[in-house]
């Protein structure tokens, strides 16, 4: 299982997923379709400036973590609305245990999180759920090409 070294501590992330986590994992998924879909046409009708001045493609928007670059007025309150969505059950699906003394989150305490620790725990789980979401077997809750590389 791979370890991550966070502020204040560490996370410990899943291999394979339990048939809670994937069932949390797919209905963000489901529901966030329409707003990677969309991201990823308007990007390929000439780029989409982010936030550090640079130019996104279909090719740069992979993870939920690549949206959050985007311009805050790219997105409705309601598509803004689903991607957080989407980062809280990533963090929950993929989150197995922590060093910190809180219990872990779930998707009714996860926003009492810290938003810090929130947004590096999301960077951390944002490429799994990439994997995860390409996995021929996700629907079985396997990870076959998950190879996490922990940080240091």
């Amino acid at each position: 299982m791979p370890v991550y070294k966070v502020t204040g501590g560490t996370i410990t992330c899943r291999e394979k997923l339990t048939v809670g986590a994937r069932k949390v994992l797919q209905s963000a998924m489901f529901a966030s379709s329409s707003v990677f879909l969309g991201s990823q046409q308007d990007a390929l009708a000439g780029g989409i400036e982010l936030k550090d001045g640079t130019i996104a493609t279909s090719d740069s928007l992979k993870t939920v973590s690549d949206l959050t670059k985007l311009p805050s007025d790219f997105f409705s309150s309601e598509r803004l609305e689903t991607m957080l969505n989407l980062q809280k059950a990533s963090i929950i699906a993929f989150l197995e245990s922590w060093s910190f003394k809180q219990p872990l989150p779930t998707m009714d305490t996860i926003e009492d999180m810290d938003a810090d620790l929130f947004d590096e725990i999301s960077e951390i789980v944002s490429p799994l759920v990439g994997k995860a979401f390409q996995s021929s077997n996700f629907s079985k809750g396997e990870l076959a090409d998950l190879k996490a590389e922990p940080t240091s």
